[in-house]
C-alpha cells in the first residue's frame, strides 16, 4: 500500500512538474510576442541597440516597425510605471495625443466614400449658429488647418460639452481669410468629431472603433476602452514627478470632454498601431483611393518645408524621399509615427515621459536605422543599489559665476539643463578660443532678439552675412511670436560647437539656444550660423540637457542627450557639485 502510495505521489509530483514548465512556456511565448526583435534584420538590431542605451539615458516606451508587411522589431524599453517598477511592453497602453487626427481624417475619408459627405462641404451645413465669417468654412479647410480658426479654446482637462464648446468657439475671431494661411487648430479637429457625430448618429469613438479599429482588429485602440484594463495603462511623468493618467482627467460621461475629442487623446498600443500601420499601406479598411486622398499634402506649413495632409504632415527628405508623419503630445506622454514609403519602413513609438519626449527621437531612430556609422550612446553600467528616493535629494538649481544648471530627479537619474554659456562651457569643456567666439556671438545675437522683442522687422539684419535681406527670417520669427500671442521673455541660453553628425552640423557650424517664454507655452528656438559667424536659419529643438547617470551613490557620468554624447565626470560633495575642477554649488 505505502509503495503504490509512492507512486502516486511521483506521478502527482511529475504532472506538477510538467505543468509548470508548460506554464513558463506560454508565459515566455506571450513575452516574446509582446517584444520582438527580427534576428535576420541589422536594421532593427541598430534600432533595438540605440533604445536600450537611450533608455539609460531617460527614455521609456515602445516601439513598432515594420519593413513592408513584416515587423521587424516591437518592444518596450525602461518603465511604463515607475511605482510599481512595471515595465513597458508592446501591449502597453497609452494616449497618442494628435496622432488621433489621422483617424478623425480617415472616419471623414470613410463618411465620404459613402456619400455622406463632401470635404468641399461648408460648416454652415452641419452647425445652425455659425458666425458669418466661418459660414464658407470647408471641411477641407479644417483637415488642413487652413480654415483660420484658432489653436484652441481651453485646457483640456476642463470638461466641456459640445453646446458650450461651440458657444465659446464662434465668439472667437478667425485668425485669417478661410484658405489662405496655415495655423495648427485643434478646435477645428474638434468640430470635424461633431460632423461625425451627426452624421453617423454614433458617439465619435465608437464610429471609429466600429468603423476603423475594429475591422482591423485594433482591440485595445479607443477612448473609453482604455479604461476597461487599467493595469495596462502606463503612467505619465511630468519633470520627473508622478503626473498620472490622461483616462477621464476632465472627461464626460460618453468620453473625453470636446476639447480633446477627435483632436488628440486616443488609447493605443505599438501592438495595435503595427495592423494601423498596414490600413496606412493599402492593406485594410480603406480603398487605396481613399488612402492617396489622405496622405497628400495640400497646405504649405509655417516652414514651407512640409504640407499638411489630412491628420498627417508630408515632406521630401533628401537622404530618405518622401516622408509622411505626425507626432503628438500632451506635454507628458507623446508618440511619433512616420512612415518611409521610399524606404518601405513605418515605425510608430510612444512614451511616459515629459523630460524625453517621443518625437525628439526620431531623427537618431532613422540614423541608427540607415547609417551603419551611426553611434549609440555609451552603455553605462549603473549602480542598481541606487533608489529613486537618493537621487531626489540632489535636486535643485546649482550656480557658478554667469551660468547655473538646474538638476531634476527623473527616476534613478538626474536631468541638468544648462543655462547660461559658463555652465555650457564646463559641460561641454570649452576651449578658450571658443569661449571667446561664443562671447562674441552671444553679444549679437542678444541685441537681435531685443530688437526682435520691439517687433523690428530687421531685427537679424546684424546677425545675417553682407547683402542678405534679414526680412523673411525675422518676419518668420515675428509670426511666430504673433500667433502664439504675449511674449513674456527671449533669454538666450548660450551658444556650443554643431559637431559632425550632430542634429544641425549639416546646416551650420554653430547653434545659439533661445529660450522664448509664453504665458502657457515655450518655444526652444536654435539659431544656426555657418563658421564665420553669419546667421543660416532659426530651428526647433530640445534644451541642452545632459543625464546625470549613477555608477556610485554620489558620482555620475553625465551624458548630453544629443549626438556625439559628450560625456563627464560628476562629484557631489558637501551641497555642491565638482565637474572638470570647478566647483558648482546650490542656490540657497
Amino acid at each position: 500500500m505505502n509503495k503504490i502510495n509512492q507512486i502516486d505521489i511521483m506521478k502527482i509530483f511529475l504532472l506538477i512538474f510538467l505543468s509548470l514548465i508548460t506554464l513558463n512556456s506560454c508565459i515566455q511565448s506571450e513575452q516574446d510576442s509582446n517584444n520582438l526583435t527580427h534576428e535576420n534584420s541589422e536594421l532593427a538590431a541598430r534600432v533595438d541597440k540605440y533604445l536600450k542605451s537611450a533608455s539609460l539615458l531617460g527614455f521609456s516606451g515602445s516601439i513598432i516597425v515594420s519593413e513592408g508587411s513584416e515587423i521587424i522589431l516591437q518592444k518596450g524599453y525602461g518603465l511604463a510605471n515607475r511605482e510599481n517598477r512595471i515595465e513597458y511592453s508592446a501591449n502597453t497602453i497609452q494616449s497618442c495625443g494628435s496622432i488621433t487626427k489621422q483617424f478623425t481624417a480617415a472616419a471623414i475619408l470613410l463618411l465620404e466614400s459613402k456619400d455622406s459627405l463632401s470635404v468641399n462641404d461648408k460648416l454652415s451645413k452641419y452647425f445652425s449658429s455659425v458666425p458669418k465669417e466661418h459660414k464658407n468654412i470647408t471641411i477641407h479647410q479644417l483637415l488642413t488647418h487652413s480654415s483660420g480658426i484658432i489653436g484652441g479654446i481651453g485646457p483640456d482637462e476642463e470638461p466641456i460639452g459640445k453646446e458650450a464648446f461651440l458657444k465659446r468657439l464662434w465668439l472667437e475671431p478667425l485668425e485669417f481669410e478661410p484658405g489662405s494661411g496655415y495655423s495648427y487648430s485643434n478646435a477645428g479637429y474638434s468640430l470635424l468629431g461633431m460632423i461625425i457625430e451627426q452624421l453617423s448618429k454614433m458617439n465619435y469613438g465608437d464610429f471609429l472603433r466600429e468603423n476603423l479599429f475594429i475591422p482591423s482588429k485594433m482591440e485595445s485602440t479607443g477612448y473609453l476602452l482604455a479604461g476597461k484594463d487599467t493595469t495596462r495603462l502606463a503612467i505619465g511623468y511630468n519633470k520627473g514627478n508622478y503626473w498620472g493618467k490622461v483616462y477621464k482627467n476632465g472627461w464626460l460621461a460618453d468620453g473625453p470632454n470636446w476639447h480633446l475629442r477627435a483632436n488628440g487623446g486616443i488609447h493605443t498600443t505599438v501592438e495595435d498601431m503595427s495592423r494601423w500601420l498596414q490600413v496606412m499601406q493599402g492593406n485594410g479598411v480603406l480603398e487605396d483611393d481613399i488612402i492617396d486622398k489622405w496622405t497628400t499634402g495640400y497646405v504649405n506649413e509655417n516652414n514651407a518645408d512640409s504640407k499638411y495632409a489630412y491628420g498627417l504632415v508630408v515632406y521630401n527628405d533628401q537622404k530618405y524621399g518622401k516622408i509622411i508623419t505626425h507626432s503628438g503630445s500632451n506635454r507628458i506622454f507623446s508618440a511619433d509615427l512616420v512612415w518611409l514609403p521610399e524606404k518601405n519602413i513605418l515605425y510608430y513609438i510612444q512614451s511616459n515621459s515629459s523630460l524625453f519626449p517621443a518625437y525628439e527621437i526620431s531623427n537618431n531612430i532613422l540614423s541608427a536605422a540607415f547609417d551603419s556609422t551611426f553611434r549609440s550612446p555609451p552603455d553605462i553600467k549603473v549602480d542598481d543599489k541606487i533608489k529613486p528616493e537618493s537621487i531626489l535629494k540632489l535636486e535643485g538649481i546649482y550656480e557658478i559665476d554667469g551660468g547655473s544648471v538646474e538638476l531634476k530627479s527623473d527616476d534613478i537619474r538626474i536631468m541638468a539643463k544648462l543655462n547660461g554659456q559658463p555652465m555650457l562651457n564646463l559641460f561641454l569643456n570649452h576651449s578658450s578660443k571658443q569661449q571667446e567666439f561664443f562671447s562674441n556671438l552671444n553679444q549679437r545675437t542678444y541685441e537681435a532678439l531685443i530688437l526682435l522683442k520691439e517687433g523690428r522687422a530687421d531685427a537679424l539684419k546684424d546677425l545675417m552675412p553682407e547683402g542678405k535681406d534679414p526680412l523673411p527670417a525675422t518676419e518668420n520669427l515675428l509670426k511666430q511670436i504673433d500667433q502664439i500671442g504675449n511674449l513674456e521673455s527671449l533669454n538666450l541660453i548660450g551658444t556650443f560647437e554643431n559637431t559632425e553628425n550632430s542634429r544641425f552640423s549639416k546646416i551650420g557650424a554653430y547653434t545659439t539656444f533661445v529660450h522664448a517664454r509664453f504665458p502657457n507655452w515655450n518655444r526652444y528656438w536654435n539659431f544656426v550660423f555657418d563658421k564665420d559667424g553669419n546667421y543660416v536659419g532659426t530651428y526647433s529643438g530640445p534644451w541642452p540637457t545632459f543625464t546625470m547617470i549613477p555608477v556610485e551613490l554620489d558620482k555620475f557620468i553625465a551624458v548630453r542627450q544629443e549626438f556625439p554624447y559628450e560625456s563627464t565626470d560628476v562629484v557631489f560633495k558637501e551641497n555642491c557639485l565638482i565637474l572638470n575642477g570647478t566647483k558648482a554649488c546650490a542656490k540657497e
